[in-house]
C-alpha cells in the first residue's frame, strides 16, 4: 500500500472540519492544537501526529478510521470525476469489484494492527480522562 500523503489526510481533515460546521479557529480551540497549527494540517505544512488525529477525529465526531479512509481515496481519486467528491463512493471504486479479495486483503493488511494501536490509545485516552 503507498503511503498516505501528508495532503490528502490535510485534505481529509479540512472536509470532516466542514462537514462539522467548524472554522479552523473553533478545531483548534476543541482539540487544543490552535488555529494555526489546525492550518498548517490542512494545507499539508505541517505532519500529523496520532494523538492529534484523534483529537480532530473526536472533535468532529468521526473516526481515525473513517479520516484515513477519506485520505485514501483523496490520494486515489481520478482527476476527473465531474466534480463528484464523495470520499465512500471513491473508496468503493478503488476496491471495488474488479478488485480481487486478496487485491483488498492485501490494501487493507494494516488496519487490524492500526486498529489494534488505536484502540489502547483510546483506553489510555480514557483512564486519564478517569483519573482527572
Amino acid at each position: 500500500m503507498p503511503d498516505l500523503s501528508r495532503s490528502a489526510l490535510g485534505t481529509a481533515v479540512q472536509r470532516a472540519r466542514q462537514d462539522a460546521g467548524l472554522s479552523q479557529d473553533e478545531l483548534g480551540q476543541k482539540t487544543g492544537l490552535g488555529q494555526t497549527v489546525v492550518s498548517r494540517i490542512e494545507s499539508a505544512a505541517r505532519k500529523i501526529d496520532l494523538v492529534e488525529l484523534l483529537r480532530i477525529a473526536a472533535a468532529v465526531d468521526t473516526t481515525v478510521d473513517e479520516l484515513l479512509a477519506v485520505a485514501t481515496a483523496i490520494d486515489t481519486e481520478p482527476h476527473d470525476l465531474d466534480g463528484a467528491h464523495d470520499e465512500h463512493a471513491l473508496l468503493a471504486l478503488r476496491l471495488g469489484s474488479e478488485s480481487s479479495p486478496n487485491d483488498v486483503k492485501r490494501a487493507m493488511s494494516w488496519v487490524p494492527a492500526f486498529v489494534g494501536e488505536l484502540r489502547e490509545l483510546e483506553a489510555l485516552r480514557d483512564a486519564e480522562r478517569d483519573r482527572g
